[in-house]
């Protein structure tokens, strides 16, 4: 029997909450289910991965078990048509990246080293040209013979770096240690002496008979440049002036300039009187002009202010022995030796205007010293005239000789020896002498040629 809906709510009040159960219940069983659902899915899901996952593994595996059963891929020709142009693309592109580099060897004909390969050797402009790969490279260079020039160096190879310029490296410059300012006091006062003792030894020099040929013009330049400031020399004002007007003198005497090296050398005098320098230099620029007058006149002023002034003492035995004044040439030779000139030239002269006087013996003692120190053949022939006048024929045959040897060039020496054989009669030895005379010298202008001519003339009928 059913009863109405509210007959029943009213018979039992706990059947509404019954049915909200029963609600709950359903709803919890239908999540339930769903989710079982859920899980059957992903179980049949992991074992499709899984049976997939094997059947893989098993295809695998037996491939391995047997490769020989496997053919191996053949290569078909459209397949090596398409690789061939990528390795011409390659290899086109290394070339194209390779650098053409210049080396310069410090000499030609020199090898390029690069680390332990020899790369090539240089022209004859020392250079070598390679193309090589960019990069940095340890370059030495050698000799021919293998021996090492240079040292290994960096060399960078770029395009933007095509040569190199092998050279050795120039040695650092030490750092100069810094100067105090009483180091540079020092020194700036040593540089002013040493400038002083240079221009005072270029006048010493000038001086001594041994060493006056050593001042050139280049030390007259180097006084006349330095000598105007008397703050860097240290010199006086007067000798300042003195050595000023002296240098500029010198210089216009090499220059040729007479007229004024004279007046600088008179201004010169003006500030040092008592130095025979400025006449001696006057005496020397009117020889030079060929004024052997004025010349003597300014030597002897020389000596009248400095008696031991030998090279005015000398010039003076030049002029007067040139002027045939033999026995003042002797005297002023012979102080100029007394004061130091002692030279084989002043005692040669000297023997030459003694034996003008006869002063035979003070003669042969100079030419044996000149002979000693420096034999020549005109000495020897002077000391064969000497033994000649003293009529020692031995003494001056051996001299003749000497001089012949000494001079094989000298058709005055082999007429004086070809005229003493004849004296002594030895005719054939003369005539050859003689004939070596005329050959040298067919004029006769060192000789009497008609008495060579007649002594051979002579010689010949006596030798028949």
């Amino acid at each position: 029997m059913q009863y109405p809906k509210r007959a029943i709510d009213q018979r039992n009040p706990h059947t509404k909450a019954g049915r909200y159960l029963i609600m709950a219940l359903s709803l919890v069983l239908s999540c339930c289910f769903l989710a079982a659902n859920s899980l059957a899915q992903g179980s049949d899901l992991e074992k499709t991965v899984t049976k997939k996952a094997s059947s893989s593994k098993s295809s695998s595996t037996k491939k391995k078990a047997a490769p020989k059963k496997t053919p191996a891929p053949s290569r078909s020709k459209k397949s090596t048509q398409k690789s061939s142009p990528k390795r011409r693309t390659t290899r086109r592109a290394s070339r194209a990246s390779l650098v053409d580099f210049s080396f310069s060897t410090p000499q030609p004909n020199q090898q390029i080293w690069l680390g332990e390969e020899m790369l090539g050797v240089s022209n004859e402009e020392a250079l070598f040209v390679k193309s090589i790969k960019p990069g940095n490279y340890l370059v030495s260079v050698r000799d021919v013979e293998g021996n090492l020039v240079l040292k290994s160096q960096l060399v960078k190879i770029a395009s933007d770096s095509k040569s190199a310029n092998l050279k050795a490296d120039e040695p650092e410059k030490p750092e100069k240690p810094e100067v105090s300012a009483e180091e540079l006091l020092s020194a700036q006062v040593q540089e002013q002496e040493d400038l002083k003792e240079r221009i005072l030894k270029i006048f010493r020099d000038y001086g001594d008979p041994v060493a006056s040929n050593t001042v050139s013009l280049s030390d007259w330049e180097f006084v006349n440049s330095n000598i105007n400031s008397n703050e860097l020399t240290n010199f006086t004002v007067l000798q300042v002036a003195a050595q000023r007007w002296f240098a500029s003198g010198q210089i216009e005497l090499s220059k040729g300039n007479f007229a004024e090296a004279l007046t600088s050398f008179k201004e010169s005098k003006k500030f040092m009187p008592k130095s025979a320098y400025p006449d001696y230099a006057a005496g020397e620029t009117y020889l030079a002009n060929g004024q052997s007058d004025y010349a003597l006149q300014a030597y002897s002023r020389a000596v009248a202010v400095d008696n031991t002034f030998a090279l005015a003492h000398a010039k003076m035995g030049d002029i007067y022995g040139n002027t045939d004044r033999p026995k003042e040439s002797a005297v002023s030779y012979r102080l100029a030796l007394k004061n130091g000139y002692e030279t084989p030239a002043i005692r040669y002269s000297l023997a030459k205007v003694l034996m003008k006087t006869k002063r035979w013996e003070e003669a042969a003692q100079n030419l044996e010293y000149v002979l000693r120190e420096a034999p020549t053949g005109d000495a020897y022939m002077t000391l064969g005239d000497l033994y000649a006048e003293l009529k020692r024929p031995i003494s001056t045959y051996e001299a003749y000789r000497r001089a012949t040897e000494l001079m094989p060039r000298s058709s005055t020496a082999f007429f004086k020896l070809g005229t003493l054989l004849f004296d002594e009669r030895e005719y054939d030895k003369s005539r050859e002498a003689l004939q070596k005379a005329i050959e040298l010298d067919a004029k006769g202008e060192n000789f009497d040629l008609a008495q060579a001519r007649k002594y051979i003339r002579e010689a010949q009928q006596k030798l028949r």
